[in-house]
């Protein structure tokens, strides 16, 4: 039983390697024939994943390039000349996955498509894809299945292939494998399916719109434009411009937008752009310095720059949109902070600049020299008349500064206020050009039916003449108006004087003494007269 059982496993391997060795005679047979006759010569620059197909010149070498693509080879993909054997249309491979469009080269070493985990057009590893043009393979080489298919279509059996390492990709440089969404099953060249939803689609042109431009500006035609891939991947590197735009020559000028993507797919857009005639001369106005209140902030300041500025070229108003500001701080001080402020107009080559100084300014105006008075009604009522109060009662001795506006007396608004006591509250405000307010007060009091006297006449007795002073003498005097004394007020302003006169009557000295009180040009005088007797030595 046994001897038997060994006869036959040796009959059988007898058969097998009968079948193998007339398979491979055939096989070599075909080679040697094909070789002759076969348009194409195939080289796999193993190290670069980049296909060249050749086709025989008119000497019949194969030195004319016609076609490249992108391969996935592997660490056991070998070198060396070797010639197609086998064809699949499907094929299973190792790990039990599938390729589409097989073409063998050597032993267990195929041109195939990436892999696909069934036998289904729409089951692609879609990770795998993405890394067509990488070498990643387990030793065989993979492509998409446009490219599978091409060999597949193209090359018959006994077709060179002849695979080896280069640092050049080769003479047609090497195509960029378009990339895949997570996901996606299906490969988007695999265009004889038509359940493939990637037949239905194509590249796009986002962005491109007629477009009108200044005369001279700046034209950059890819500005706005971008562009998609079949697979919805942002390819705006691939968009060419046909056309050119003279930005110096006003006129329609006719532009397409073209993107050719890595299936070879073509989106266009054709649009118009615009460039206007040379534009006048640019003119700003109403550029002006300013200065702004302690109360405003630097950003509440820049809101208001463009406030009564307005630009025009010949008799064409520009928008203010095109007005460009910009700021810069020349100076900070205690009490404000200067910024220069340039306006500018660009249209096209025409440039158009305007200045100004803005001013921050911390500090308000300064009063001094108005004060409280005591005035005469009769003055009073007179100026008030002849409409000359503020310029010479009010006004009279007053001052006004400012760190950065140059201000005037007459720069002062002033008020009187009737208090209907016999006293006037006078009210002085000044704004300098920022808007910052000063305002200062006094207090005139208006005095009617003023009298001037002694308080003693007479029998006012002195030990010496020594004694007679003006202060003595102001220490006997009394000042009435409205009814009221008024006495101290006149002497502490110093505006009561005592007249003394020396005489002597009956061998005995004696000082008469009248007042006067001068309120501004008006005097009172007294019209009795105090004595002082000097007692006899």
């Amino acid at each position: 039983m046994n001897q038997k059982k060994k006869l036959s496993k040796y009959i059988a391997g007898v058969f097998f390697a009968f079948v193998l060795v007339a398979g491979m005679l055939l096989t070599n047979g075909q080679k040697a024939s094909a070789a002759t006759k076969k348009p194409y010569l195939i080289k796999v620059n193993k190290i670069k994943n980049c296909i060249t197909i050749y086709e025989q010149d008119k000497n019949g070498e194969y030195t004319k390039p016609i076609k490249a693509m992108a391969c996935s080879t592997g660490a056991k993909t070998p070198t060396g000349t070797f010639r197609t054997m086998q064809k699949y249309e499907w094929k299973i491979l190792l790990d039990d996955v599938w390729g589409q469009y097989c073409t063998r080269i050597v032993k267990d070493i195929l041109f195939h498509s990436v892999y696909y985990y069934s036998k289904s057009p729409s089951d692609l590893a879609w990770r795998q894809y993405n890394n067509l043009g990488i070498m990643c393979s387990h030793g065989c080489i993979r492509l998409s299945v446009k490219d599978a298919k091409w060999i597949y279509d193209h090359c018959g059996l006994g077709t060179t292939v002849k695979i080896y390492n280069s640092s050049n990709p080769g003479p047609l440089g090497k195509p960029e494998s378009i990339k895949l969404k997570a996901g996606t099953r299906w490969d988007p060249s695999d265009t004889g399916k038509s359940a493939n939803p990637f037949n239905n689609k194509k590249p796009s042109i986002k962005g491109a719109k007629n477009r009108t431009y200044e005369y001279g500006e700046k034209i950059n035609l890819l500005d706005g434009i971008k562009a998609y891939n079949t697979t919805g991947f942002n390819r705006t590197d691939l968009v060419k411009v046909r056309g050119k735009v003279n930005n110096k020559k006003a006129g329609k000028y006719k532009i397409t937008y073209v993107m050719k993507d890595e299936l070879g797919r073509t989106a266009k857009k054709k649009v118009t752009i615009t460039i206007k005639q040379e534009p006048d001369p640019i003119v700003i106005s109403g550029v002006t310095n300013r200065e702004f209140p302690k109360t405003v902030s630097a950003s509440e300041m820049k809101k208001t720059a463009l406030k009564g500025v307005s630009a025009k070229s010949g008799s064409k108003k520009i928008a203010k949109s095109k007005i460009k500001v910009t700021y810069k701080k020349v100076a900070s001080k205690n009490n404000y902070i200067e910024y220069k402020v340039t306006y500018k107009v660009t249209l096209g080559i025409k440039t158009k600049t305007a200045t100004a100084r803005f001013y921050l300014d911390r500090k308000a105006p300064v009063i001094k020299g108005n004060k409280d008075r005591i005035i005469s009604s009769d003055e009073f009522n007179e100026a008030m008349a002849n409409n000359t109060f503020v310029s010479k009662l009010a006004l009279e001795g007053v001052t006004v500064s400012d760190n950065l506006t140059k201000l005037k007396k007459s720069n002062i608004t002033v008020k009187a206020v009737n208090n209907n006591n016999g006293t006037y509250t006078i009210n002085y405000t000044v704004s300098d050009k920022a808007g910052n307010k000063t305002s200062v007060s006094s207090v005139y009091t208006v005095l009617s039916d003023i009298t001037v006297a002694p308080k003693n006449a007479n029998n006012i007795n002195i030990n010496t003449e020594a004694e007679m002073t003006s202060d003595l003498a102001l220490q006997n005097v009394k000042i009435t108006a409205n009814g009221k004394d008024f006495t101290n007020q006149f002497v502490s302003k110093s505006m009561v004087t005592a007249k003394i006169q020396r005489a002597v009557e009956n061998n005995q000295v004696v000082f008469h003494v009248t007042y006067e009180v001068k309120i501004l040009n008006k005097t009172f005088a007294s019209t009795t007269t105090a004595n002082y007797y000097v007692a006899v030595q």
